[in-house]
């Protein structure tokens, strides 16, 4: 099973976001499998998938294997071979065999050829007895609660949370010492050297050597071209077994740069014997043995990183350095096939860069794919190609020209002073934006005016400025819609825009123009009929319904997000009208999953509005027996809500509605209890709303949410 972990105060629970360590790789297997026509999965390793079924004395056994087998299944019970099974099968063949327990069950053992298979244990010693909820956790003090909030963030890599709640940590709690190095190295990320300084310097104030600190302070330094201080607080940080080999890695490199061979070769072995995994270490080893002319040290160098990383380009590319074939070039270049190749070149380049070994850094880049960034890498490196490669930047469309790195931004303000373009400019201010350096980088974006010629830009700016930062987002979308009318996206923003600003009536003018110019689009479908929807124009909503193709990927559930709300909004709509066949239709097509909206119907999706609706147009016809079932399918769904959910009023209107006022109270107590504050508050509004016969809207509530919205048309009409 695929878990992915997204770390959310709503939720109490000790696990957190993992960090991972500088200048370290984790390596771990992962093993994707399929199973058939076994009932199940009790285990699986890396011979098959098994599934075991017990009926009384009855023991049921499922095996798919992922090998050939020619052998036999051993099955001890209480420690006694019991059964033993011939198999001669191929990969997903499916195994089946029954047979009967004389004795009481204690223990089941399945193996094959000594493999283990599926083991069963009245103990259940495979159970982990380590806690894995907060229900004995000490309660943490306010300072306490910042930290984690905050390594939380940085961990998540939402760095601009990540420094804000560490500088409200700080300004609380100044002596905090973890708290500080963090944010020194957030500060570092930020290329913001010289405030880093100065909050590490105070770290190790506290304690001068402080593993960690060390570490960012040395960090902090090369920077900062210090490579004097780096390689002392490298130092004391190598000190520590977790620093130890990263530590060792960087002075390699940092001797590297400064063509001290021997003093390199000596730090990357250092570095090995503490992690011979090191990828670090062992990339600067095979250019000094390259440089100092090893052949087979550097190409046995390489062929252990191939054994960690063989999708490594650096390894091809050194192959290249030491043979300078045609051969061995065309294979460097030949691996690299993914979408936006460039950033790969220079990914690569970035390493030379960093080892001082411009010349190969220039051949890298010489190799790459053309590309506006290429381009101003080649100039600030190679001053014989200044002129031309900064002509062909400037020449080039801004169009996916998407600078982030901290190596390129003091590459754009040296261009800055070589060229005056707006293009510049521009790409200056996204890498500051990505350096959480946004004051300079909004007053660039303003300074650009009028001056680019290129729809692209005012694109752009209209999303990255509002009116706060001086930005005009209408005047820079109609701009960019003036200069390009045939970008999609200009007209998505200027519809979001309008919608924003109140006027629908302007937003479906726009898009339903831009539903004409890009037929076939479904963010501009979809964005129509969400206005549609919001305008109570379901029919012509359910009319584009059928006909939309929405492309599936991962998180594609707006088409059918958008589906559900229309169909109920739809039936509310002949509700309220007491057009109960008309109602009914529309709430049974709202459980649908069409194909062509771009995902596809969970095993057992959650339908309690449906049921809801559903038992109160019975409820309207007199059909009691059908309104207590339809009334029983919602509270039994409950379960599948978010404490947090709104819907959960519905549960425990329907808890209320088959006499179970007990359990209505005891929910609602539940709900108090672990609930937020806002949504107790709007659940018990929404409780309170019913209550009245829906004659009093909850305020601030108007119009916001399907289940308002089903309290006022059920309970008004009945």
């Amino acid at each position: 099973m695929l878990n992915q972990f997204s770390p959310s105060k709503s939720v109490e629970t000790p696990l957190t976001k993992a960090g991972f360590a500088p200048y370290t790789i984790d390596q771990w297997s992962n093993y994707w499998f399929p199973a058939k026509q076994i009932g199940g999965i009790s285990d699986v390793s890396k011979l098959g998938v098994i599934h075991i079924e017990r009926i009384n004395k009855l023991v049921k056994l499922g095996f798919n294997p992922f090998q050939k087998m020619d052998g036999a299944l051993e099955i001890k019970i209480n420690g006694k071979i019991a059964q033993t099974v011939p198999i001669r099968a191929n990969p997903m063949d499916v195994i089946s065999h029954e047979f009967q327990l004389d004795v009481p069950l204690q223990e089941m053992v399945v193996s094959y050829e000594g493999e283990q298979l599926y083991r069963y244990s009245e103990k259940d010693d495979m159970k982990l007895t380590r806690p894995f909820d907060k229900v004995d956790a000490p309660e943490l003090s306010a300072n306490q609660k910042l930290y984690f909030e905050a390594r939380q963030h940085y961990y998540s890599r939402n760095y601009k949370k990540a420094k804000a709640t560490y500088e409200e940590l700080l300004e609380s709690d100044p002596g905090n010492q973890q708290g500080r190095i963090d944010y020194a190295e957030l500060l570092l990320r930020f290329t913001q050297y010289d405030e880093a300084l100065e909050q590490i310097y105070k770290a190790l104030a506290t304690d001068y050597f402080d593993h960690q600190a060390n570490f960012v302070a040395g960090s902090i330094y090369l920077a900062k071209g210090q490579a004097t201080q780096a390689l002392e607080a490298y130092g004391w940080a190598a000190r520590s077994m977790e620093f130890r080999s990263s530590a060792y890695a960087i002075m390699s490199e940092i001797y590297l740069s400064e063509g001290q061979l021997s003093q390199a070769e000596d730090f990357a072995k250092k570095a090995l014997r503490n992690n011979t995994s090191n990828i670090m270490a062992l990339q600067p080893l095979a250019v000094i043995q390259r440089l100092k002319g090893g052949k087979e040290s550097a190409e046995a160098t390489l062929d252990e990183l191939w054994e960690i990383d063989p999708l490594n380009h650096f390894i091809r590319f050194e192959r290249y350095l030491a043979e300078k074939s045609p051969a061995s070039l065309a294979k460097f270049k030949e691996t690299i096939n993914n979408e936006f190749a460039y950033q790969t070149y220079l990914e690569l380049a970035a390493v030379y860069k960093k080892y001082n070994q411009t010349e190969a850094a220039i051949q890298v880049l010489q190799n790459s794919p053309s590309h506006a960034l290429v381009n101003l890498w080649l100039a600030y490196l190679d001053p014989a190609q200044k002129e031309a490669q900064l002509k062909q930047m400037i020449d080039q469309s801004t169009a996916f020209v998407l600078p982030f790195r901290k190596e390129t931004l003091p590459m754009l303000k040296w261009a800055k002073s070589e060229v005056s373009s707006w293009k510049v400019d521009y790409y200056l201010a996204l890498n500051l934006m990505a350096m959480d350096q946004e004051t300079e980088a909004y007053q660039l974006l303003k300074t650009i005016g009028k001056s680019a010629d290129e729809a692209t830009f005012y694109l752009s700016r209209s999303m990255l400025l509002d009116t706060q930062n001086g930005g005009n987002s209408l005047e820079d979308l109609e701009k960019s819609l003036e200069i390009d009318k045939t970008q999609w996206r200009t007209w998505f923003q200027l519809t979001k825009y309008h919608i924003k600003a109140g006027d629908n009536q302007k937003a479906v003018a726009i898009v339903k123009e831009a539903t004409k110019a890009f037929p076939g689009n479904y963010v501009l479908e979809m964005e129509f009929i969400k206005l549609l929807n919001k305008n109570d124009d379901y029919k012509t909503a359910m009319n584009l319904l059928s006909k939309i193709e929405v492309l599936p990927h991962e998180g594609a559930g707006g088409g059918r997000t958008l589906y559900e709300s229309v169909y109920l909004n739809a039936a509310l709509q002949d509700i309220q009208a007491k057009k109960w066949t008309a109602a009914t239709s529309k709430v049974e097509k709202s459980r649908l999953w069409p194909e062509n909206l771009g995902v596809g119907k969970p095993f057992n999706p959650r339908e309690i509005l449906q049921d809801y609706l559903a038992a109160m147009v019975n409820k309207a016809r007199n059909n009691q027996q059908q309104f207590s079932k339809y009334m029983e399918a919602v509270i039994s769904q409950s379960d599948k809500l978010n404490i947090n959910s709104q819907e959960q009023a519905l549960v425990i209107l329907a808890l209320k509605n088959t006499g179970k006022e007990d359990a209505a109270s005891v929910l609602m107590d539940k709900i108090k209890k672990e609930g937020t504050l806002s949504a107790v508050a709007d659940i018990e509004q929404l409780l309170d709303y019913a209550a009245n016969q829906g004659a009093l809207m909850p305020d601030g509530m108007k119009d916001n949410g399907i289940v308002n919205k089903i309290i006022g048309a059920t309970q008004s009409v009945y």
